[in-house]
């Protein structure tokens, strides 16, 4: 989804956000497969920090968590607004990190993603009685 600064979210905008959660049915059922993991950034000048006075970021929030989607991050990354954003849908551990000291007016967002899920080994107990 590209927008322009000046121009506000829209409902075209969230549907969009909507329909690219999905991938088109290729076996002729007519049902669409819901993506397991997806990741979107950009800096889409909505406010997304906590207690945000954006009108526009419960509805986008909300549209993007009814898809599993949730922000990496919802820290100020211009000035003392969040609208550089880094949304994540995915069952593996993730960290986001936000560079204050970037060259430019925007804080830089990194995530790190782990591809393969780490398995965490359990030890069994087995309790047997001798009689």
């Amino acid at each position: 989804m590209l927008r322009t600064p000046q121009k506000s979210i829209s409902e075209g905008d969230l549907q969009h956000l909507s329909d690219s959660n999905s991938t088109p049915p290729n076996n002729g059922s007519g049902r669409y497969k819901r993506k397991r993991s997806m990741e979107g950034s950009g800096d889409l000048n909505i406010d997304i920090k906590v207690n945000s006075c954006d009108s526009n970021s419960s509805n986008y929030l909300t549209t993007l968590a009814y898809h599993g989607v949730l922000p990496a991050h919802r820290l100020p990354t211009r000035d003392t607004k969040c609208i550089d954003h880094m949304m994540l849908k995915s069952g593996n551990l993730a960290k986001s990190a936000i560079l204050t000291n970037a060259p430019t007016d925007h804080s830089t967002v990194i995530l790190g993603l782990m591809l393969k899920p780490k398995r965490l080994c359990m030890q069994k107990t087995k309790t047997t009685v001798n009689t």
